[in-house]
């Protein structure tokens, strides 16, 4: 859904039916907005079906624009979390905490390729004027010579639950 920043006018602009035809049922777990050119919008669709049951967690990666037109499958059997886009680089990153690892979408080429290999990333940002990607680990991944900063989040003194991690766009 979107509406105005003063929270007037709701409206739905992306639908998304059961094109498949065996009654799932899709979930939007996460969004990005591409402001570059006509402007896209980005997002994490996950299937399941609750009489079966099954759930497929971030199964696909998909854009449209933004007022819905024009559905793209960016990636499938993605396992996708997080979503960041580099709007410089015309790059967006996607984390699967599932597959330990973060995946790079070219959004010219639309050709999705590993970046790197962590321990359970899960949310993502990216700085576009620092060129620079944030990802969140629940758990503290080994180190890596790409790693360019590491903030840890303490919730109590000793106790490390969180771990952000970051790398600059090359």
């Amino acid at each position: 859904n979107r509406c105005n920043l003063d929270g007037t006018t709701t409206e739905t602009p992306v639908v998304i039916s059961d094109v498949n035809q065996f009654g799932e049922n899709y979930a939007i777990e996460n969004i990005a907005i591409d402001t570059e050119g006509a402007g896209k919008i980005c997002w994490v669709q996950t299937v399941y079906d609750l009489a079966a049951p099954f759930y497929l967690p971030g199964q696909f990666v998909k854009r449209s624009n933004l007022d819905g037109t024009s559905v793209q499958t960016l990636a499938n059997n993605a396992k996708a979390r997080s979503l960041a886009i580099d709007t410089v680089g015309r790059k967006l990153y996607f984390t699967s905490e599932l597959l330990n690892k973060v995946n790079v979408i070219d959004l010219t080429a639309v050709t999705n390729a590993l970046f790197l290999n962590t321990t359970a990333p899960f949310g993502a940002g990216f700085d576009t004027a620092s060129g620079r990607l944030y990802w969140s680990c629940a758990i503290l991944p080994e180190r890596s010579s790409r790693i360019a900063t590491e903030m840890r989040v303490m919730l109590s003194p000793g106790h490390v639950s969180a771990s952000m991690f970051c790398i600059t766009r090359s």
